[in-house]
């Protein structure tokens, strides 16, 4: 290795770099100048830093570092997925369950019903200082906490409803409920953000955006409501449905290895959308800025950040979170 001769000036002081292997200094023409290569009179590998503690005056440092901070008292095991695989129980006890109860599931029932669910159970939830609000697939439902104003834990107080119930009223996603969402608690701003996106297209409109490319910077997502947020909207309250009577079995089942015919895509030049929703205040019962966002390609799926960006006292900024 070969580190040519340079000179740099700090403050009128010259700092001259040296290094490079013994030998007669050769001189070297570089663009026309002459360069000067000096090789190292000393050259080695230091010993790690960590291993080394202060010596006395007069001392060697390497006499005071000790095989193991080398790893030499024994043989050196590559890394590999083998070497730092847990593979027996920890010592500590489990964390301790403080409350448990029955989510959204098969057979759950609440102030609104019951509900058919799907597999996988697409689910999330998020806890704030005195509720508990769960999302699986395209259903929601919202359950007490133990705290300043309820006695116990998992007190079904809403639910279960269609998740875009809390879009009655606004945008495409009043008229269409889809799976996939996602529920955040923001602790700092103390507000809800529940998030749905649409994966279906949507009736072409006038400011659908371009395709994206590769390589380009990020575009800025369109708003799918004009005016949005708009005035917050209460979270709507749907009755208990009555039952209805059991559908009539299905008809013949189809010979192996036919299909349905396929169907037509509905809106081929429609776009997707985002909706989101941000709570006004630390109840998920309360009443919701809501958003959609027009999307050109599938949106599945962005998962918003713990911090939704909403902010304390007004109407957060017509933007969107992901």
């Amino acid at each position: 290795m070969k580190i040519f001769r340079s000179g740099l000036t700090v403050a009128g002081l010259t700092l001259t770099f040296l290094a490079g292997f013994g030998g007669k200094a050769p001189v070297e023409r570089k663009n026309g100048r002459v360069v000067t290569v000096i090789g190292a009179v000393v050259r080695d590998v230091s010993l790690p830093l960590a291993g080394l503690r202060p010596s006395s005056r007069g001392e060697s440092p390497s006499r005071n570092i000790s095989a193991s901070a080398l790893g030499q008292d024994k043989a050196a095991v590559p890394l590999t997925e083998a070497s730092v695989e847990q593979t027996e129980q920890g010592t500590k006890s489990s964390p301790e369950i403080v409350a448990a109860f029955e989510g959204l599931g098969e057979g759950f029932e609440g102030p609104q019903g019951t509900a058919t669910f799907r597999n996988p159970s697409d689910n999330s939830l998020a806890v704030g200082p005195d509720h508990i609000v769960q999302t699986v697939n395209s259903r929601m439902a919202v359950f007490s906490k133990k705290g300043a104003r309820f006695k116990t834990t998992g007190e079904i107080l809403y639910g279960p409803v269609d998740t875009n119930n809390v879009f009655r009223g606004f945008g495409s996603a009043a008229t269409v409920n889809n799976g996939d969402a996602v529920v955040r608690y923001d602790q700092l701003a103390d507000r809800w953000l529940i998030v749905m996106p649409i994966f279906r297209r949507l009736p072409p409109r006038e400011n659908k955006p371009a395709t994206p490319k590769a390589g380009e910077p990020a575009h800025l997502s369109l708003p799918g409501v004009e005016g949005q947020p708009g005035p917050a909207m209460l979270l709507f309250q749907p009755p208990k449905p009555v039952p209805v009577p059991e559908a009539p079995a299905p008809g013949p089942i189809p010979a192996p290895g036919t299909r349905a015919p396929r169907r037509a895509p509905e809106n081929p030049d429609g776009a997707y959308a985002m909706c989101y929703a941000v709570s006004t205040g630390p109840d998920p019962l309360g009443s919701y800025y809501r958003y959609e966002f027009v999307r050109p390609l599938f949106p599945d799926y962005p998962r918003p950040t713990n911090r939704s960006q909403s902010r304390r006292g007004r109407s957060p900024p017509n933007r969107d979170w992901t």
